[in-house]
């Protein structure tokens, strides 16, 4: 696909981007319990999972040269990482 402008702008892209917010949450959610009460060496892992979590977030920003473009979606991204932080604080907090 040539256009990563119309892609990016679109409202699918960003309905996409908090169902993948959503999923990375859930998934590390899983991790750090893991860690925390089965599997300390789990946290090794964990290091793993944070740096694909960027490879996979910062992708799009990586498809477009135009500089308002990745501006707006570095403040996407801030969205999302706000996003994934309250999930996980609610989940920390139900117990």
């Amino acid at each position: 696909m040539s256009d990563w402008h119309g892609l990016f702008n679109s409202d699918d892209f960003r309905a996409y981007r908090r169902k993948q917010a959503r999923a990375i949450a859930e998934l590390i959610k899983g991790k750090v319990q893991r860690a925390v009460w089965k599997d300390p060496a789990t946290l090794q892992e964990l290091s793993g999972l944070f740096e694909a979590v960027k490879v996979l977030l910062t992708l799009p920003e990586r498809q477009t040269e135009d500089p308002n473009m990745q501006q707006t979606l570095r403040e996407q991204l801030e969205e999302d990482i706000a996003g994934i932080t309250k999930y996980l604080m609610r989940e920390a907090l139900r117990g």
